[in-house]
């Protein structure tokens, strides 16, 4: 009688195998019909491990699992049950949806519900209220909107070649410490509708002023300052750091300066600084940090130093000064390409607040 075993070549299934394949990954139904077809052929435990460098406790289970179940199939996994009753989902996705500005910790607590946090995150994620964190909102009034449109309006035309002369400036204060962001509970889409955003909200923590300035072909000067920035210290300010970097950018032809409209931007001062300095200036309208894209580095540079974790202000103004040189200039160019981007998503959004 001939020897089956011997007559078949076990290469043929090897090619279904791969050393990763085989430590601790999941199986292909291939890999399983290789292994059943080779033990139906007479080759035992040990050989087909051997060959297919598979566990020889995984043969063993699907050779057993196609024995009692005709089937190389996983069988069907009935889940954890389900923990909260349909009465209790219901309390929770009404105490969401009354109060979006909650957190399932906050809605756990209230209710007095016996399950996790995660548990209830669950259940808000399966009704469409998904956990994001709230935008902050804007008092827009229509002088407001007005003026964000006829900003757009005039420069929409302004080509990313256009804007690649400009420097963006602005100031800003990091504080000591990790701060947490507030998060909402809302459907998607709805991030700027007034009832699922927080009003701005002072912060009292340690904290140190910085002033700093970009350009599409990267970052350039960064003064750090302690207490608040005025007329006398912006100037000067302009006058060490910003100007200074603008000529090493564009020594020859037109550049611009781009800043909000803080105070200290629009005083007499600042004004005689820049008129004398000969000075191109593009001031943003009100309450417009979606169309200073400094705003996004600054986000950045915050979630990078709180990874950090200072433990005084002498080591955040340290790890400031790191973070921002080693920013990448790819990071600035994309952000000053987006400005065509901004112009036209203030016009389709009528002046009200935009995604960026």
């Amino acid at each position: 009688m001939t020897n089956i075993t011997a007559s078949v070549d076990p290469s043929s299934f090897l090619q279904f195998f791969n050393h990763e394949s085989s430590q601790g990954f999941r199986l292909t139904l291939i890999q399983r019909s290789s292994i059943l077809t080779l033990h139906q052929l007479n080759f035992g435990i040990s050989k087909i491990a051997e060959l297919t460098h598979c566990d020889p406790r995984t043969i063993q289970h699907w050779v057993t699992h196609y024995q009692e179940h005709h089937s190389l199939e996983d069988e069907p996994r009935s889940g954890r049950p389900r923990v909260t009753t349909e009465e209790t989902d219901t309390s929770i996705v009404a105490a969401a949806t009354e109060t979006p500005i909650t957190t399932p910790r906050r809605i756990r607590a209230e209710l007095g519900i016996d399950a996790s946090a995660r548990t209830i995150r669950r259940r808000l994620d399966e009704a469409g209220l998904f956990g994001r964190v709230a935008r902050v909102e804007y008092p827009f009034d229509h002088t407001d909107i007005t003026e964000r449109l006829e900003f757009a309006h005039q420069h929409e035309a302004w080509t990313r070649s256009q804007w690649g002369r400009v420097m963006f400036g602005d100031e800003a204060y990091m504080c000591l410490g990790v701060h947490g962001q507030i998060w909402v509970q809302r459907p998607q889409d709805t991030a700027y509708l007034s009832q699922f955003m927080v009003q701005g909200q002072t912060n009292f923590a340690p904290k140190i002023g910085i002033w700093a300035c970009f350009s599409g072909q990267g970052v350039a000067g960064l003064r750090i300052f302690d207490g608040d920035m005025d007329t006398r210290l912006y100037t000067d300010t302009m006058d060490q750091f910003m100007k200074p970097w603008a000529l090493r950018f564009w020594p020859d032809g037109p550049w611009f300066y781009l800043h909000d409209n803080a105070g200290y931007h629009g005083s007499r001062g600042s004004y005689t600084w820049f008129h004398n300095k000969g000075v191109e200036l593009i001031k943003l309208p009100p309450h417009s940090p979606d169309l200073n894209p400094i705003e996004n580095l600054w986000g950045d540079l915050k979630r990078r130093i709180e990874r950090r974790f200072p433990h005084n202000l002498s080591e955040l103004s340290q790890f400031l000064a790191e973070e921002w040189e080693s920013t990448p200039r790819s990071t600035c160019s994309n952000l000053v390409d987006s400005m065509p981007d901004r112009m036209q998503a203030v016009i389709d959004a009528e002046g009200h607040k935009t995604g960026y």
